[in-house]
């Protein structure tokens, strides 16, 4: 068996080693050597850029056209299934959520939870607020630095929209507190 092979590029005889493998060649192994190969590549993507960005668009429009109209044909039955695999995982729903708005897990949101007896961070209550929607009570807020991202703590709604209203200023609050001592 030959344990070599002439590359049709550079035309050097290379090891088989050198070549890629490839199933649809008699002698299992690419024409072109791996360097040739990877110049060829990188050549004919530079010249080919433009070609490929357009191509590349219109597969994403049509991608995008396909799904909009598979959207409208199926609408009801998208929402339909959407609303039942939110009610059946509603822990998955809830660790995703966290997880894109803070970074953080529903585990690590239930430890916070106990560590704070399950109370509101400034007040103590559970919260009173409830979801229109359920009409289950709402589970209490992740209140965090804006700037920063870090996590403070679990607040009752009110409390998590009064900081907020505030904007986390706390020369405004102790304004505030100086006016309710009046």
């Amino acid at each position: 068996m030959k344990l070599t092979k002439k590359c049709c590029d550079c035309k050097e005889d290379r090891p088989l080693t050198e070549f890629h493998k490839s199933k649809s060649r008699s002698d299992g192994h690419t024409t072109r050597c791996k360097s040739c190969t990877k110049t060829y590549r990188r050549n004919h993507h530079i010249k080919n850029l433009e070609h490929d960005k357009a191509i590349a668009k219109v597969w994403r429009d049509n991608t995008k056209e396909r799904k909009r109209k598979h959207y409208e044909e199926n609408r009801e039955e998208i929402l339909r299934k959407a609303k039942e695999y939110q009610q059946n995982n509603p822990d998955k729903i809830k660790n995703a959520d966290l997880m894109r708005d803070f970074g953080i897990s529903l585990e690590e949101y239930n430890k916070m939870l106990v560590d704070q007896n399950y109370g509101c961070a400034i007040c103590g209550k559970s919260n009173t607020a409830v979801d229109k929607r359920s009409g289950k009570p709402k589970s209490l807020a992740v209140d965090h630095d804006h700037k920063t991202g870090k996590i403070r703590g679990l607040l009752c709604e009110a409390h998590n929209r009064a900081l907020g209203m505030f904007h986390d200023n706390i020369e405004e609050l102790m304004a505030a507190i100086k006016y309710l001592k009046k």
